[in-house]
């Protein structure tokens, strides 16, 4: 909630959603049994409404990086995954791909 909110309210702030898992999950049943932390997430990214401010990260190497994708394509809408897992990294860190 706190992180979501120094996002929203700094232009200058960004930020990677890495750390939201740890391990191999089985991402149906993640998502049942963490259903309200997965719909409180959800929620606050949806109320910033700053898609053009988020990056895909991992934690690497103590995440598996396809159940990783998965589960941020859970919590990110379809429509804003190209900006999540490349537009805003490329962007923000003036990389010219």
């Amino acid at each position: 909630e706190c992180a979501a909110a120094v996002v929203e309210k700094n232009p200058n702030v960004f930020a990677d959603l890495s750390g939201l898992l740890e391990g191999r999950i089985d991402l149906a049943q993640y998502l049942k049994d963490y259903a309200g932390y997965v719909f409180l997430l959800k929620t606050w990214l949806a109320a910033i409404n700053c898609w053009d401010k988020l990056m895909y990260g991992t934690d690497w190497p103590i995440v598996n990086l396809g159940e990783y994708i998965d589960f941020i394509k859970e919590v990110i809408p379809q429509e804003h995954w190209d900006k999540v897992f490349f537009d805003n990294a490329n962007r923000i860190y003036r990389l010219g791909l």
